[in-house]
């Protein structure tokens, strides 16, 4: 692989690990703002969605292109992150990273129960992962907390 290829590649995933930890920082700042609820979803993604109209339209044909399957795609990759952002703004942002960094864990039952993949070795191995660091966490708050309910 070139070498400044793979140097961009480690960039973009810097960035983009940057901006996932700032995501909700503009949540919580039009919360702040008097905006609550949905309400806070909406805005948040209402900025956006009005810039990139024009974009969509130019690139109609493309979209076409592209078939059912990957505007189902494209909606529930979104409908996925709205429902992230609605989680930031009604708990914890360690409660809403908490699940998200369970997605492994989400992700191996629903591919079981509805796709009917296997189960493999690797995947196991992430879910214990999963649930180490999910127990972990727990278990630091409460020894920082001194408080026995936490669970």
């Amino acid at each position: 692989m070139n070498s400044s290829f793979e140097n961009r590649a480690k960039l973009a995933c810097l960035y983009a690990g940057g901006v996932w930890g700032l995501f909700w920082i503009p949540l919580r700042a039009l919360e702040e703002a008097g905006i609550n609820g949905l309400w806070v979803t909406f805005v948040y993604f209402l900025v956006p969605t009005i810039f990139l109209i024009p974009v969509g339209i130019w690139r109609l044909k493309y979209l076409k292109l592209g078939g059912f399957n990957l505007q189902l795609t494209g909606m529930l990759s979104g409908g996925a992150l709205m429902l992230y952002a609605t989680s930031i703004v009604y708990t914890d942002v360690v409660r809403a990273m908490l699940l998200f960094y369970l997605t492994p864990v989400w992700g191996t039952i629903l591919g079981r129960l509805f796709l009917n993949e296997n189960i493999t070795p690797l995947r196991i191995f992430s879910m214990i992962i999963c649930y180490y660091r999910y127990v972990n966490y727990f278990w630091i708050r409460c020894k920082i907390s001194n408080t026995t309910k936490c669970w």
